[in-house]
């Protein structure tokens, strides 16, 4: 089966804004701090790449021994992580996988937290509205815990989402228009990211490093 190429699949990214808001027709999911990762399922094993197009298949093989499980022709959107029970993620424990070009002695584990599926055994999804999307996805990984993970989300209270990653000192959230479809390389309004201050991202790019993310 064809798989579709990564290279043309570039992820669709959020608008910022620094406050979150709840609507009816808007879904609320935790924001990671992570690698935003494109996975493409083959018969010959899965590949992983960054949000600049860089191969990463080699930097994170539990992710890809987990894909490889899977059907040829599946493209997923997502954050691979290194995370605690809480869900804190460890940016610099991701970026040490990088810098190594895969795991070394005393790396931590990644999850890919999985938000969206852009193809479904080569079946092309993208026009699909995004609560339908959602739905293939839980069929397509369910049980493939633990290197994935299904990053669900909250319809309608933003708000209460927001609350409780202030609570947990966690990274944000991001807010989705339900029925939206997936746009690849686009900067869509369909998507908000609001991150939490003081969150690692947000020191990081205080500190000028925002380039270092893949």
């Amino acid at each position: 089966m064809a798989t579709p190429d990564l290279l043309n699949l570039p992820p669709m990214l959020p608008c910022t804004q620094p406050l979150p808001f709840s609507h009816d027709e808007w879904l609320a999911e935790l924001k990671f701090d992570g690698y935003r990762v494109m996975a493409a399922t083959a018969d010959e094993g899965a590949r992983l790449q960054t949000k600049r197009g860089i191969d990463c298949t080699s930097w994170f093989p539990e992710v890809v021994s987990a894909l490889s499980e899977l059907p040829a022709g599946h493209v997923f959107d997502g954050e691979i992580c290194v995370m605690d029970r809480l869900g804190h993620c460890n940016f610099e424990q991701v970026r040490a996988r990088a810098l190594h070009g895969g795991t070394f002695t005393g790396c931590d584990p990644v999850v890919f937290c999985v938000f969206d599926q852009l193809f479904d055994r080569g079946h092309d999804l993208r026009a699909w509205p995004l609560l339908d999307r959602k739905d293939r996805l839980k069929r397509a990984i369910a049980g493939a815990e633990p290197a994935l993970m299904i990053v669900e989300g909250l319809p309608g209270d933003g708000h209460w989402l927001w609350r409780k990653a202030e609570e947990l000192m966690l990274e944000g959230i991001v807010l989705k228009r339900l029925d939206s479809v997936y746009q690849p390389g686009a900067l869509s309004m369909d998507w908000v990211a609001v991150s939490r201050p003081g969150s690692a991202s947000e020191r990081r790019k205080a500190r000028g490093r925002a380039s270092l993310s893949a």
